[in-house]
């Protein structure tokens, strides 16, 4: 694919078009349009080695994984492909991006913790690291320019699951078994959904998003599971979750034609993938909040 080519003719079409409307426009579209490399959560020292040495030709695009190090090259050089003169910045073991914009640098940094590149596939108007000066400052010109390009609209997607969620608690008593199974359905509607083409890094976050933000962490628990099977390019995530007692069992993994779903499943499931030798299953951990302490657990 000619990704210059193709942002040349979307950008055409702009209402208004100035240095930081491009350069954001271009963000939330190589946002959309790339993924981070799976490979390099398991990968070797010499395989990350290799992975590093990876660019993306924007002329000729014939991969859609990236990592920091190529996408910091590639918006770079697409930057200065409409005359906005933009440097790599190099951290420890990460790259970004900044520019100048009337005379303030803007930073840009769409892989920083896999944040940005997965919320410009499902609600751009939550992206965090594309901003000017310093991201404690009010961004009034990024959000205009949010609203300028509609990507304010996308968060309806988040409106509608805030929605469902009060229809339950209508419904059923909160934090009841019933509530959170029917929610947990809900749920699964609602990202398969909004989720047919995303990839496996951006598809994981978003749902750990999902549970982050209406999930009771005093009422339940769950642990997160990444499995990989590094010679076929395999990837998924397990989820118990433990609600009063009772666990249910979840799976986000590739499934019809390599598009990634959630779905319940049963624990004989999850049974098969700590069973077989061919699958790599680590327990990924982060904090949370469990009977109003903050504890450290494995999710």
């Amino acid at each position: 694919m000619n990704l210059l080519e193709l942002l040349r003719q979307e950008i055409k079409k702009l209402p208004i078009q100035n240095d930081l409307i491009i350069a954001k426009y271009i963000y939330v579209r190589t946002g959309e349009l790339f993924c981070y490399n799976p490979q390099w959560i398991i990968a070797t020292s010499e395989e990350l080695q290799q992975i590093k040495k990876q660019t993306v030709d924007i002329r000729n695009v014939t991969s859609f994984e990236i990592i920091c190090y190529s996408w910091a090259q590639m918006y770079q050089e697409l930057l200065q492909e409409f005359g906005i003169s933009a440097k790599v910045i190099h951290e420890f073991c990460h790259d970004y991006v900044e520019f100048l914009y009337n005379n303030e640098i803007v930073h840009a940094d769409l892989t920083k913790d896999y944040y940005d590149i997965t919320f410009a596939k499902f609600d751009p108007s939550l992206l965090q690291n594309f901003y000017i000066g310093s991201p404690k400052r009010i961004q009034s010109e990024i959000q205009a320019i949010d609203h300028l390009l509609g990507y304010e609209r996308h968060s309806l997607r988040l409106s509608i699951l805030k929605q469902a969620k009060r229809n339950l608690q209508t419904n059923f008593s909160n934090n009841s078994n019933e509530y959170y199974s029917t929610f947990f359905q809900t749920v699964e509607h609602m990202l398969n959904f909004m989720n047919q083409n995303v990839d496996y890094i951006s598809g994981r976050k978003y749902i750990q998003y999902l549970f982050h933000e209406f999930l009771d962490r005093t009422q339940c628990s769950y642990e997160i599971y990444h499995v990989s099977n590094h010679n076929e390019h395999f990837f998924a995530e397990l989820y118990l979750i433990t609600i009063k007692g009772q666990t249910y069992y979840f799976t986000y993994q590739p499934m019809n034609q390599g598009a990634y779903y959630f779905q319940e499943v049963s624990k004989g499931i999850i049974d098969y993938f700590f069973l077989l030798p061919t699958f790599n299953v680590k327990q990924a951990a982060c904090k949370k909040a469990m009977d109003g302490n903050l504890k450290r657990v494995k999710c």
